[in-house]
């Protein structure tokens, strides 16, 4: 029922909830503990993928509802603040216990696990957000935490932090 209530509320009424950062706690504190798991950050891909040891597996786990500049990508070149983004997602997790949590789907179309990473209460997400490191990404069904993210990543675009900057093409 949770699900359902958190699914329907997430599609029908985007602009009220989670509305403001502060509610991303009270909204995390409301999702499913089932669909939680820790692990060690084994390797950091680069600002939104990551190498978690799970209990006795090793998955690859891309964060949901964000996209950090990319620095590996086939045929494509890097993007403007892709390092400072893997610099500062290996200072958060590498070598860290995460709690990685699920929302809908399993995993992506190219098999990692897609979660919603945390450590210590924090969620990376709203940090890359914050310091202009990331862009919102949502895609369907996986989409509970876009109001928040996008207010985050508003207040990101006004102090022109991170790829928010002029030096940064979008």
């Amino acid at each position: 029922l949770l699900l359902a209530c958190a699914f329907a509320i997430s599609h029908e009424n985007t602009q009220k909830f989670p509305a403001r950062a502060g509610d991303l706690a009270l909204f995390e504190s409301s999702q499913s503990k089932n669909r939680a798991e820790t692990g060690l950050v084994l390797r950091v891909i680069d600002g939104d993928s990551i190498w978690v040891q799970i209990g006795d597996r090793i998955e690859e786990v891309r964060y949901i509802g964000i996209d950090a500049p990319e620095i590996i990508a086939p045929r494509e070149q890097f993007q403007c603040l892709g390092e400072e983004a893997e610099r500062l997602n290996t200072s958060l997790v590498l070598g860290k216990t995460v709690t990685l949590t699920k929302e809908f789907s399993e995993q992506d179309r190219i098999g990692r696990l897609l979660r919603h990473v945390s450590i210590d209460g924090q969620m990376i997400q709203k940090i890359m957000l914050e310091q202009g490191l990331a862009k919102v990404m949502t895609i369907e069904p996986d989409m509970s935490y876009q109001p928040a993210f996008s207010k985050i990543e508003s207040s990101a675009q006004q102090r022109h932090a991170g790829i928010w900057n002029q030096h940064c093409s979008h």
